[in-house]
C-alpha cells in the first residue's frame, strides 16, 4: 500500500498512528508530497488535492483520513486484531464523536496557518477568530468533563485528539492551550510519550 502523506499534516499524523497500533507500519510505504508545492502531482492521485490518500495493493484509491483509518481497522481487524473504531453503538458513537470534535479543531488551526499565509491585505481577522474561537470552544468542551477521557484509552477517537493537540503545540504554542486545562494537559502527557506519537512527530 501506498499512503501519500504531507509530514505536517495532523491528518496524514492520525492514519500513520492508526497504521502503527495495528501493526500495519510495515505494509505501507510512505509517499511524501506537499499539497501546494507538490500541487499537480497529488492532484493527479486525489482530486480532491488533499492529504492523506491511500492506494490499496489492488489499486483502489481511498480518501478522507477518517475513511482511510477505518479501512486499515477492518483490515488489521481482518487479520486478528482488536477494532479501534469501537464495539457496539454506544461506544462507536463515543469514538466517532471524539474524532469528529479533533478534527474540528485540527480543520480550524489548520485554515489559520493557511490564512497567516496569505498576503496581509487579503488576511481576514473575522475568520481567524472565528476558527481560534471554535478551537477554544472545543477545548473547554473537551476539558469539562462531558466526554471521557481516559489516559490508556486507545482507540480512533484518542489518536484523532492526540494529533489535533500535537498540532497546536506545532502550530499555535502561542495559543497556550494547556493553561486553565488540567485535564486535557494530563491526559496529552501520556499519549506524548507513546511510541507511534513520537514517531510520527513533524519535522522541526
Amino acid at each position: 500500500m501506498e499512503l501519500i502523506v504531507s509530514p505536517t499534516s495532523p491528518f496524514a499524523r492520525k492514519v500513520q498512528i492508526l497504521a502503527q497500533e495495528q501493526g500495519l507500519a510495515d505494509d505501507i510505504t510512505l509517499r511524501k508530497l506537499h499539497p501546494i508545492e507538490n500541487a499537480d502531482e497529488l492532484a493527479a492521485i486525489n482530486p480532491l488535492g488533499r492529504v492523506p490518500a491511500l492506494r490499496t495493493d489492488n489499486g483502489q484509491l481511498v480518501v478522507d483520513s477518517s475513511v482511510i483509518c477505518a479501512w486499515l481497522d477492518n483490515l488489521a481487524v481482518s487479520r486478528g486484531k482488536a477494532t479501534l473504531l469501537g464495539e457496539g453503538p454506544s461506544a462507536c458513537l463515543a469514538i466517532q464523536q471524539l474524532q469528529a470534535l479533533a478534527d474540528g479543531i485540527m480543520e480550524s488551526a489548520f485554515l489559520m496557518v493557511m490564512e497567516r499565509g496569505r498576503p496581509p491585505a487579503l488576511q481576514s481577522g473575522f475568520w481567524q477568530e472565528r476558527r481560534q474561537a471554535a478551537v477554544t470552544r472545543t477545548l473547554d468542551y473537551l476539558e469539562s468533563g462531558d466526554v471521557e477521557l481516559m489516559p490508556t484509552d486507545l482507540h480512533l477517537g484518542s489518536i484523532a485528539l492526540a494529533c489535533a493537540l500535537g498540532y497546536l503545540d506545532f502550530r499555535h504554542d502561542d495559543m497556550q492551550w494547556r493553561a486553565g486545562r488540567p485535564l486535557l494537559t494530563a491526559w496529552f502527557s501520556h499519549w506524548e510519550a507513546r511510541e507511534s506519537f513520537l514517531a510520527t512527530q513533524p519535522p522541526g
